[in-house]
């Protein structure tokens, strides 16, 4: 097992619960036993929900718990994946005592960084197997 993610957005004025989603969210807790957390936010009209359920498998026996959010929570992060091999032998992606999603994260987070050229620059220097969804909330606020 890995780590498990959920995303939905909807508009704002349905304010009806869904039991699909609900189905969704009990079987995305179980590929992820170590940790399990939702961020939410209202944004233009729009609800949007993410979740997350963690399976540890890197990092110093701490669990990361996700989604993670930039210092001023403006980005969203949920990652399910293993890095196994960098272009460029950057230790900090592929050390195992080091969390994935927290260098990517971190990496996005940096001052001065443009998000898009960042994500995919960071992207294409390594294998593995991965999936995630990244929210911008500015983006989504304009």
């Amino acid at each position: 097992r890995m780590c498990g993610i959920g995303f939905r957005a909807w508009r704002t004025e349905s304010s009806r619960t869904s039991e699909a989603w609900e189905s969704v969210l009990q079987q995305v807790r179980r590929r992820g036993m170590d940790s399990h957390d939702t961020v939410a936010r209202d944004m233009q009209g729009l609800h949007v929900e993410l979740f997350a359920s963690v399976l540890c498998l890197r990092g110093a026996g701490d669990i990361t718990s996700q989604p993670l959010k930039s210092k001023d929570e403006r980005l969203w992060l949920v990652w399910n994946g293993q890095i196994f091999e960098c272009e460029n032998d950057d230790d900090a992606l592929v050390d195992a005592r080091v969390n994935d999603a927290r260098v990517l994260m971190d990496r996005l987070d940096a001052p001065g960084q443009d998000i898009l050229s960042t994500l995919m620059a960071t992207l294409g220097l390594f294998d593995g197997p991965y999936a995630f969804v990244l929210v911008d909330v500015c983006a989504c606020m304009t």
